[in-house]
């Protein structure tokens, strides 16, 4: 059976229009075994590269689903955070690039319910650098410019309204 985070990742695969080129950068096998052994794993910056044809943009998306209300987030390099300091940092180097949107796609799945939003690596780092909270929940991002992404459910699966997400950051 595929894990929540893996549907959710379907789920937005799937939701890319078909001008768009999408790449998973793929985790490497270490990463998911924590041993002793390990020296060292190369830890991805993010999930996905979209490169919107149409626009001449390249999104650096890092997918983030959760059925709790708020996402802990790792303001050093502790690692037991939902978002990762590897990832935030990765994400903030790759937005210093001209046509370059770099942020978090968040699925928050309560209720039954599911809600996208897609929020800038900028407005990211600018929220958890005036908060002393160790998370964040749907508030607090739509409180620091993140944009609802509109869904429908299938049969059993959500399809995400990625189209106008880069409609409205594409100009």
């Amino acid at each position: 059976m595929e894990n929540v985070g893996k549907k959710f990742e379907s789920s937005f695969k799937l939701s890319v229009p078909e001008y768009c080129y999408l790449k998973r950068l793929n985790d490497q096998p270490q990463s998911f075994v924590k041993n002793v052994n390990t020296k060292f794993s190369l830890k991805n910056p993010f999930d996905y590269l979209l490169f919107d044809c149409k626009r001449q943009k390249l999104w650096a998306i890092e997918c983030k689903t959760t059925k709790y209300k708020s996402l802990s987030i790792a303001k050093d390099k502790d690692d037991n955070k939902m978002i990762k300091y590897h990832q935030i940092k990765g994400l903030s180097e790759l937005s210093k690039y001209n046509n370059v949107i770099a942020g978090f796609l968040i699925n928050f799945r309560t209720d039954g319910i599911e809600r996208t939003y897609f929020q800038k690596i900028e407005d990211f780092n600018k929220m958890i650098h005036t908060t002393s909270k160790s998370s964040v929940n749907e508030i607090d991002l739509i409180m620091n410019h993140a944009i609802k992404i509109n869904g429908k459910l299938m049969r059993v699966n959500y399809r995400w309204d990625i189209e106008s997400l880069l409609e409205s950051e594409g100009n």
